[in-house]
């Protein structure tokens, strides 16, 4: 099985300091154990874009999509803490909403979409959302994730910490984990263990969004989580 995991904080000031208050939320994607045995998963392609204040902004994949492949879209939408996001792209793949969160704490809504088993050649995505305010995303190209029906359930939790953790699940052999990371303020980001950070939108030391994926090499507990170090805000 395939899973993917989501992490959306954000930071708020408090008379003793600065903590990251953070809503948790881990996205399970059931795929094709066989297949990810035989292949393995594989980041193919990703990349990020801060569109600064707007409604609507276009990123392209740097090379042509494979067909059968797997296309995750991470969001970050500020002003407003209940945006509501339209994904589509220029090879009229489907894209489903994995899940969304909306910060108490602040005007940020983080959102993860994706599109299964897509069709090839080049690709620009377009995200729209509908209240107009800082636009942030990622786009990632991955193989070896299930053709169909690969979301399996999702677990949310929110909490006050530097260290958000989205909770443990149970894998299986050759899972994909994929979180985001957003916050209000720029912050300093170090990946959870076991993580690579794929993007930081806008650039380090002012980013506000990461992406972060793991591969699960054995059946077991595994979580998204990640480090903030709000003192560089």
């Amino acid at each position: 099985m395939n899973r993917t995991g989501s992490i959306s904080c954000s930071n708020t000031r408090v008379l003793v300091g600065r903590v990251a208050l953070c809503s948790l939320l881990l996205l399970l994607l059931a795929g094709a154990f066989t297949r990810a045995q035989a292949a393995g998963i594989t980041l193919v392609q990703h990349i990020g874009k801060d569109a600064g204040t707007t409604t609507t902004s276009t990123l392209a994949f740097p090379s042509a999509n494979t067909a059968g492949n797997f296309i995750a879209i991470v969001i970050r939408g500020g002003l407003s803490n209940s945006q509501v996001f339209t994904v589509k792209d220029s090879n009229a793949n489907i894209y489903k909403q994995a899940n969304q969160i909306g910060s108490s704490g602040s005007a940020v809504t983080s959102a993860i979409y994706y599109a299964e088993n897509i069709v090839g050649g080049a690709n620009t995505i377009t995200v729209t959302m509908t209240v107009s305010g800082p636009l942030r995303f990622a786009i990632l190209e991955y193989s070896g994730v299930a053709l169909a029906n690969s979301l399996d359930a999702v677990v949310a939790a929110s909490a006050t910490s530097t260290s958000p953790n989205s909770g443990n699940l149970t894998t299986t052999n050759g899972d994909l984990l994929l979180g985001e990371v957003a916050t209000a303020d720029s912050t300093t980001f170090t990946g959870g263990a076991g993580f690579t950070v794929r993007d930081f939108v806008p650039a380090a030391p002012n980013t506000k969004l990461i992406t972060e994926d793991q591969i699960q090499s054995a059946a077991g507990t595994a979580s998204a989580s990640a480090t903030l170090n709000p003192s560089s805000n």
